[in-house]
């Protein structure tokens, strides 16, 4: 190398060329542009393939996590419909037995609304819910796929670097 030492300065790069003629404005220019690299490479994130793995790794389990936790939410809602419609239903033959006798039930809800629910809208939101639950198996599908293939492409590149090594 023709610069002798590690540090570098303007007064250094001057006296390692200056058998080419280098000036002051040169050096300086020269550092000012080395200055401006070196802060441009150190705010790019730079991953190693190790990394890159981690990385995908953490993506696909957060989505497996999201849709597991979508597809619980889905049968807790399913179930919580199915249940107030038994309820309702429950609650209708009660009146009935208690009309035959007489007498009407009484019935506070405890801090809790009481919907009801027409069957054509269970019916409708049965539906929904069977459309949202094939979303989320064909969404699973595509992220078992999709870890499949960025899998495959892994081994393929770890493959290429063992034999560069």
């Amino acid at each position: 190398p023709a610069h002798p030492s590690e540090i570098v300065t303007t007064r250094s790069l001057k006296r390692a060329f200056e058998h080419d003629g280098m000036t002051r404005a040169n050096a300086e220019y020269l550092l000012m542009k080395t200055a401006d690299f070196v802060q441009e490479k150190s705010e790019e994130i730079e991953l190693s393939l190790s990394d890159a793995i981690r990385v995908t790794g953490h993506i696909q389990t957060t989505m497996l996590k999201s849709l597991d936790f979508a597809a619980d939410s889905l049968t807790m809602i399913s179930t919580e419909a199915r249940n107030k419609e038994a309820a309702e239903r429950q609650q209708d033959r009660a009146a009935f037995v208690s009309n035959a006798l007489g007498e009407m039930p009484s019935f506070e809800p405890q801090g809790k609304e009481v919907i009801s629910v027409s069957d054509e809208t269970m019916q409708r939101l049965e539906q929904c819910m069977d459309l949202v639950a094939d979303a989320l198996s064909s969404c699973r599908q595509e992220q078992t796929d999709i870890a499949a293939d960025i899998n495959q492409e892994l081994q393929s590149i770890w493959k290429q670097e063992d034999e560069r090594y």
